[in-house]
């Protein structure tokens, strides 16, 4: 079985030529093809990257599964070189093994100190706290016609809007455990006249706007009042 040096950015590796031609990618290409190849002084095949995790590429192709490193650093090391190698197997292990980042795209109130510290620090803009709730073994219901993104999207222009955990006490609907919105709620608060509004959350696309549009004509009239008293 003939075998193959590898002189990897100035490290040299061995291995058979049946290892490097066990998976469609760059060495097979490399070995059953007449593209150019740079060879050292040794008359071995140069390639001119990191020789740091070619070990583990090697033991990839070797066995077509590797043990990776518990360093998401290294990890994603080793799968730039995979796609470099154009080993899409050795990727798709990496992409498994790398937790996904999961975009923050909503704000949170952990408690009630954090939800006044809130309401206290309101200027023009109404705050919007959607309350959400919890089973037992944290079984999570979910307005099942609610798109979050979609919502925020439309709503975080006029609302300063928050999320947070919700309590018996504070449900709207204490006593309907089958409701479609999945037990949530939303409340208003707004300098204009406190504790503005509140409701179920499956309502949420169809009051918001009544409300924004009610406030807009409470301001515009406070501000005509304001200026004839001067």
């Amino acid at each position: 079985m003939p075998v193959v040096k590898l002189n990897i950015g100035g490290k040299v590796f061995q291995t058979t030529e049946s290892t490097l031609k066990r998976f469609d990618g760059f060495f097979k290409t490399l070995l059953e093809t007449s593209v150019p190849v740079t060879r050292d002084e040794n008359d071995n095949y140069f390639i001119d990257r990191s020789s740091q995790h070619f070990e583990i590429i090697l033991n990839y192709m070797r066995d077509g599964d590797v043990v990776l490193p518990d360093s998401d650093k290294s990890i994603l090391e080793i799968q730039k070189e995979a796609q470099y190698y154009m080993l899409m197997g050795l990727v798709e292990i990496c992409e498994k093994k790398i937790p996904k980042k999961v975009e923050k795209i909503m704000k949170s109130l952990e408690n009630e100190n954090q939800l006044l510290e809130v309401i206290a620090n309101i200027t023009d803009k109404p705050v919007l706290v959607v309350y959400y709730t919890f089973e037992e073994c944290n079984f999570f219901k979910y307005p099942h016609d609610i798109r979050i993104k979609q919502f925020l999207a439309t709503f975080a222009d006029r609302f300063d809007i928050y999320f947070k955990c919700d309590s018996a006490s504070m449900k709207i609907n204490k006593n309907d455990e089958d409701d479609e919105d999945g037990g949530w709620s939303y409340r208003i608060y707004d300098t204009t006249n406190g504790w503005a509004q509140s409701g179920n959350f499956e309502n949420v696309h169809k009051d918001l706007p009544c409300y924004y549009k009610g406030r807009y004509f409470k301001i515009k009239n406070y501000k005509k009042l304001f200026s004839k008293a001067k």
